[in-house]
Parts: C-alpha cells; sequence; structure tokens
C-alpha cells in the first residue's frame, strides 16, 4: 500500500523544520518588570486589618479584662497566628469551640489591642522608651503561644537600643534600663542569647562593664536572667574586643 503523496509532502515539511539550525533565543530583560511583591503585603495587610473590624462576619467573641471588652475576630485568622485559639476553638474538646465565645478577664484591653493587631497584619508598633507595656504584651503572646510576636518584640527592643540610646536623656536611660531588668524576669532561659545581646548595646551606651552593672544593682535584687545576661554579653564583648 502506498503512501500518498500528501502525506510524503507533510512529512518532509517536517523534516526540512527539524534538519534546520534552531532559532536563537532572545535574551530576556527585566527592565520592564516591577516587583510586586511589596505592594502585595501591604495590600494584603490592609485587607486584614479591614477584617479584624468586620462584626458582621465574625465567628469569635473574645471578651477582655474584668469589663469584658469585647472583640470580633475570625477564626481563619486566629488560629493560624495562635496556638493557644487553635486549641481552644476545637468543638471536639472546649466548650469555646461551640459556643465562639472565649474569656480572657486577666489580660488588659491595651494590651489585647496590640496582640489583636499583629495577628491581623504581622505588625508591631511599640517603642521602649515611649511607655508602651512591652513586658505586659510579651507576656500575653506567651499565653496565647504567638512565638512570632515575641520575635518581633526583641527585634524591635534590640533595633531601638542599637541605634536610638544616645538620643535618650540620662533620665530616660535609666527608665530604660530599669525596664530592661523587668523584662528579664517575664523571659524564658532560651531567650538568655537575646537578652545578652540586647545587654550589649547597653554596656556600650553606659559605658559601664559587666562588673560595673552588676555592683550598681547589687541591692536592687536583678533577677537570675539579668545577671546571667549581663555576664554573657560581658564575655561576648571580651571575644569581639
Amino acid at each position: 500500500m502506498s503512501i500518498p503523496s500528501e502525506l510524503d509532502s507533510l512529512y518532509n515539511f517536517e523534516d526540512d523544520i527539524y534538519s534546520t539550525p534552531p532559532l536563537r533565543k532572545r535574551r530576556r530583560t527585566n527592565s520592564h518588570r516591577v516587583d510586586s511583591s511589596n505592594a502585595c503585603s501591604e495590600l494584603a495587610r490592609k485587607k486584614l486589618m479591614q477584617i479584624l473590624y468586620d462584626r458582621e462576619n465574625s465567628d469569635v467573641t473574645v471578651t477582655v479584662g474584668p469589663k469584658n471588652k469585647e472583640y470580633y475576630l475570625h477564626r481563619v485568622v486566629i488560629c493560624p497566628s495562635s496556638a493557644f485559639f487553635k486549641t481552644a476553638l476545637k468543638p471536639e474538646r472546649f466548650k469555646e469551640g461551640y459556643t465562639g465565645k472565649v474569656n480572657l478577664p486577666e489580660m488588659k484591653p491595651d494590651t489585647f489591642d496590640v496582640i489583636a493587631r499583629y495577628m491581623y497584619s504581622a505588625e508591631l508598633t511599640v517603642t521602649p522608651a515611649y511607655g508602651d507595656n512591652i513586658i505586659d504584651i510579651y507576656e500575653g503572646a506567651g499565653f496565647l503561644q504567638i512565638p512570632e510576636l515575641q520575635e518581633a518584640i526583641f527585634k524591635t527592643l534590640t533595633e531601638f537600643l542599637s541605634t536610638h540610646m544616645k538620643d535618650l536623656r540620662k533620665s530616660q536611660r535609666k527608665e530604660l534600663l530599669s525596664f530592661f531588668i523587668k523584662f528579664c524576669d517575664c523571659c524564658s532561659k532560651s531567650d538568655l542569647g537575646k537578652l545578652a545581646r540586647c545587654a550589649e548595646f547597653l554596656f556600650v551606651e553606659f559605658d559601664m562593664t559587666p562588673e560595673d552593672f552588676l555592683t550598681e544593682f547589687e541591692t536592687k535584687e536583678p533577677g537570675y536572667l539579668f545577671m546571667a545576661a549581663v555576664m554573657a554579653a560581658g564575655q561576648n564583648l571580651r571575644h569581639t574586643n
């Protein structure tokens, strides 16, 4: 059986295509491309913050403080952010999972305001020198099991100590140091390395040695972690010098 000439011509045409040298690919340039990742992240953050104030579509009510201030939140946001909420809102384990109501009587509303905004936006806007109660926020993040927020607090504190200490008045520096001593008391042993890093900045700005620090606060009964952070920071500085 002979192959029709029409098919012969098609096969020949295909052979001609594959026998010719491949075309040189045009080199792509990124000059016309715009990196929109930051813009998308900012847009997503704004949308989530709008959801935070969307009471109509809320499926969780959190009452905070002795006066039971109510927050109308959303499981789809707070459960991935907080292991506490993820567990508490399981219907098969706790009544809160059925009712959608969680009570936090010991937490201050000002503290939960910051925590709620962080769960929805992943942004932390607090400054150690201007009265924001970072200790309450840090402890609240620990209770609600939001380690990312605790890490963000450490990052904020470290950046502040490294860039703004020289701009503070002497009285403000002492207040900040007193805050740091109290902050150490609410941390855990696993935070020692980060606390030591903060203490290093304090040494540099106060122009004090670890021994000076321990002598200065000998009668003020600083906690174990503050003492350990001071000694670890001193060792780190001696190794770098």
